[in-house]
């Protein structure tokens, strides 16, 4: 049987966030939550104002940590603004001992703010895959426009990071 799209227009209404209606148009939002985070990633280490050296990889490509900064190593994580229940961002998977300095990319429908973080961010654990995984970090704005939620989740990364970088759209 086919059927047309507009058929199930009452499933997908009922589906549309108001993370997704605030980030339409804007780049990289139709891309996946893992390519954006590799494009995201490629971005910030580019803004780096020093020579920067791609680490040895491990197994499956991987590696603990993005790149190298001198001795350095920097570990970058992204997240986007998004709605439940709340604005909020939730930056995961985040391994403390496998970096030296961790870079947060707030990814924001008026571009993205790139933060390094200079005191222990608030990280809380994932239970028993916390060893694999790592933590997370969980920065909520409330029910509140999105620009002021915008404005509340940065101040709050101010607490325990500075912004290096802010790129556009």
């Amino acid at each position: 049987m086919n059927f047309h799209i507009t058929k199930f227009k009452d499933i997908i209404d009922k589906n549309v966030t108001k993370g997704s209606i605030l980030y339409t148009g804007v780049p990289m939002a139709c891309m996946s939550p893992q390519r954006r985070g590799i494009v995201i990633e490629q971005i910030a280490r580019a803004t780096e104002t020093v020579t920067t050296t791609t680490p040895q990889k491990t197994t499956r490509s991987r590696s603990s940590y993005d790149w190298m900064r001198g001795g350095v190593r920097v570990e970058c994580k992204s997240a986007q603004l998004s709605w439940n229940k709340g604005w909020l961002v939730h930056f995961k998977n985040i391994k403390q001992h496998q970096h030296d300095v961790l870079v947060l990319c707030l990814y924001l429908p008026t571009g993205i703010i790139v933060f390094e973080c200079f005191a222990n961010p608030p990280l809380y654990g994932q239970g028993g895959v916390q060893e694999a995984k790592g933590k997370c970090l969980l920065l909520r704005a409330g029910k509140m426009d999105s620009k002021d939620a915008i404005k509340s989740i940065t101040e709050k990364l101010l607490k325990f990071s500075k912004q290096t970088a802010s790129i556009v759209f």
